[in-house]
């Protein structure tokens, strides 16, 4: 198989990595139980669109195919990919050496879903459809109910200064820019995630490649108060433009925790 070579590192560099995960976790009682190398499979993705003006665009990114799931809704799908990766060179396996710190850990090699990528388009074009209608929606309210008391207040208008000054205006208000910075996020999130120009229409994707990412993958639990358990992944590939380090993949964790298909999945591999 090939795979992406991990990062050099040191058993201190690895202990203080591990001293602030459990830190993070020490007033929730969460304990250690187990931790493995797990090899992630991932295939590298071509994607074809239509732009907004009809044009046909052409990107390519990266998907997780160990926790793709059928049960997944559109917006979780979105968070499997992993544009970044396009950067490093798969190896095959047996020409990377792990040194005496990694070679402790027990390596797992994960599972490979059936992957529909029909399916996975259609997701991703409806949740972009639905983004777009409700963003339309949001800024002929904003335009149909609070430009005009705006523009009297401007002119003069004791009534539209009591009105946009009321609880139920600003309330409102706040509402709207709630909603409508989380449905720009999700904009902005799924051209980065599929390494878009633009909201895509027509959306096809194709697999080219497939290859292993690795992780460090902790287990922890707690028995006490209430039974939960916890998946933490580290990518070991160390980022960062000046001082490169570890970090911490907190999408996978939320989405091990999310679908209990998911979280059984990790338990069947890393519980031993």
């Amino acid at each position: 198989m090939y795979v992406i070579p991990p990062s050099k590192t040191t058993k201190k560099e690895l202990k203080n990595m591990f001293q602030k995960v459990l830190h993070n976790f020490e007033k929730e009682e969460f304990k250690l139980v187990n931790v493995s190398l797990l090899w992630m499979p991932y295939y590298t993705v071509e994607c074809f669109y239509q732009d907004e003006y009809g044009f046909t665009e052409q990107s390519e990114t990266t998907m997780n195919v160990m926790l793709y799931s059928d049960a997944l809704e559109g917006k979780d799908i979105i968070f499997l990919f992993r544009p970044n990766f396009l950067q490093y060179r798969p190896k095959k396996r047996e020409e990377i050496y792990l040194n005496n710190v990694l070679g402790e850990y027990r390596e797992v090699k994960g599972p490979t879903a059936k992957v529909d990528f029909r399916k996975i388009s259609r997701k991703v074009t409806e949740i972009m459809e639905n983004v777009r209608d409700k963003l339309t929606d949001l800024r002929s309210k904003v335009k149909f109910e609070y430009e005009p008391s705006i523009v009297r207040l401007f002119t003069g208008s004791k009534h539209a200064f009591e009105r946009l000054s009321s609880k139920f205006m600003r309330e409102g208000l706040r509402d709207m820019e709630k909603e409508v910075a989380y449905l720009s996020s999700m904009e902005l999130l799924t051209k980065i995630f599929l390494n878009l120009r633009s909201l895509p229409q027509d959306l096809e994707m194709h697999k080219t490649q497939e290859f292993y990412f690795p992780y460090l993958t902790m287990y922890l639990e707690r028995k006490e108060k209430e039974p939960y358990e916890k998946f933490y992944f580290i990518s070991l590939v160390k980022v960062g433009r000046l001082l490169k380090k570890f970090r911490e993949d907190v999408l996978l964790t939320r989405i091990t925790e999310k679908y209990n298909e998911l979280n059984q999945l990790m338990k069947s591999l890393v519980i031993y």
